[in-house]
């Protein structure tokens, strides 16, 4: 970053140095929430740092892309960032909630469970949670210094931006179903909530199918033999 800041920039590049940015401060702020919380650097939590590595750039990804649409738009780099974070705000937030909300009820769980699945779901919800405060804060911030550079238009990008034409060739058929699926959808939705609830209650009647067990049965590479004999077998 200082670096970025002493030489200016480019627009390609100040957007990946935001983004990347969010992944080591987000991980400091994960662990000092570790140590506060009285846990420590172990197998577990460390399969929860890696589990919400993926995690963490979601949400600067989404107020970066606002703030560049913004930017893009002719606002300033101050205007944009305020104005990119703000309208996105509610849903990083939403979002974010909903991905902690999945792990923080093992913390209730008792036994076993709970000494084993504890430290991982505090982890990824301490990386989340410190992932939805630098997107709401630092992000911005970083957006509004190092975004000077005003946007080129879509069609004068420079063409080693461009993406090679049989790399992005199929996602064009991609794009243009999923816009024919979303607009039936926008139009009919009652039927879309039916087919949703719909889903939501087969998935619930296969539950018992799945089946229920502590943990999975696995091949460690040994086996066990008793052998029972008569007394006094030497």
């Amino acid at each position: 970053l200082t670096v970025a800041f002493a030489l200016g920039a480019s627009l390609f590049v100040a957007l990946t140095l935001i983004i990347c940015t969010a992944i080591p401060v987000a991980f400091v702020g994960a662990c000092m929430l570790i140590y506060f919380s009285g846990e420590t650097l172990n197998m577990m939590t460390l399969g929860g740092l890696a589990l919400g590595v993926g995690m963490i750039v979601d949400d600067a990804i989404v107020v970066v892309e606002n703030i560049h649409r913004h930017r893009r738009q002719g606002a300033s780099a101050v205007e944009a960032a305020t104005r990119g974070a703000a309208e996105v705000g509610g849903a990083v937030i939403g979002a974010t909630l909903t991905s902690i909300a999945v792990f923080i009820p093992v913390v209730f769980v008792t036994g076993l469970t709970s000494e084993l699945f504890t430290p991982l779901s505090l982890t990824v919800a301490f990386a989340l949670g410190a992932s939805l405060f630098v997107a709401l804060t630092l992000i911005p911030m970083l957006a509004s210094r190092l975004l000077r550079e005003a946007p080129p238009p879509t069609d004068n990008l420079p063409r080693r931006f461009r993406l090679p034409r049989p790399s992005g060739a199929w996602l064009e058929p991609i794009g243009a179903f999923y816009r024919k699926i979303l607009g039936w959808g926008l139009r009919h939705r009652r039927q879309t909530v039916g087919m949703a609830a719909a889903a939501f209650v087969v998935s619930v009647l296969l539950v018992p199918l799945v089946g229920v067990e502590f943990l999975p049965a696995t091949d460690q590479g040994q086996v066990n033999v008793t052998v029972r004999m008569p007394r006094g077998t030497s």
